[in-house]
């Protein structure tokens, strides 16, 4: 791995929040103030840097938009975060350290297979909706050019919305 690419990933974790989810029920708080997070829950992870080496607390716990906390739980992670001991979660790695882990070769082949497969989508896309054979350019005004219907049109563009949607964004070139 060149140093450039050491250097993205440490700086990628570093400012990226991570993810995570907690392995079993926790309870926070000081006592007489417990509250409870429980077991599967997806949360946003910073390292509790401010806190001693030796604390047990090693991550302030944040909510991820979507996946809710218990409400008293919530309103109490508003400020610095509900702390979690290490083995109270576990961190998800993201897509983008993942690209970063992986070789040079295996990127480039997940791109062209990707690029395979959203082709053969548009394929399938526009002999279905539109009645066109092929998008391939056959150099032949009879053979290049249709004659679609807008109903049509529209059916074959909400299934390419939808089709990106499932597939996410294209691979870069």
């Amino acid at each position: 791995m060149s140093r450039i690419s050491r250097i993205a990933r440490r700086i990628i974790r570093a400012t990226a929040p991570q993810t995570g989810v907690t392995l079993k029920e926790t309870r926070h708080g000081n006592p007489g103030e417990r509250r409870v997070l429980p077991a599967g829950t997806l949360v946003e992870l910073q390292p509790a840097s401010n806190l001693p080496t030796d604390s047990p607390i090693k991550w302030w716990a944040h909510p991820v938009e979507g996946h809710p906390w218990p409400e008293d739980t919530a309103r109490w992670a508003e400020d610095v975060g509900v702390g979690l001991y290490a083995d109270d979660v576990e961190i998800q790695r993201d897509e983008l350290e993942e690209q970063w882990a992986m070789p040079p070769y295996v990127r480039e082949a997940r791109r062209i297979a990707a690029q395979g497969e959203a082709q053969a989508t548009l394929e399938e896309i526009a002999r279905k909706h539109l009645g066109i054979e092929t998008l391939a350019t056959r150099k032949s005004d009879s053979l290049d050019f249709h004659e679609v219907a807008v109903w049509s049109l529209k059916d074959a563009l909400e299934a390419a919305f939808r089709a990106g949607r499932t597939t996410g964004p294209p691979a870069e070139d």
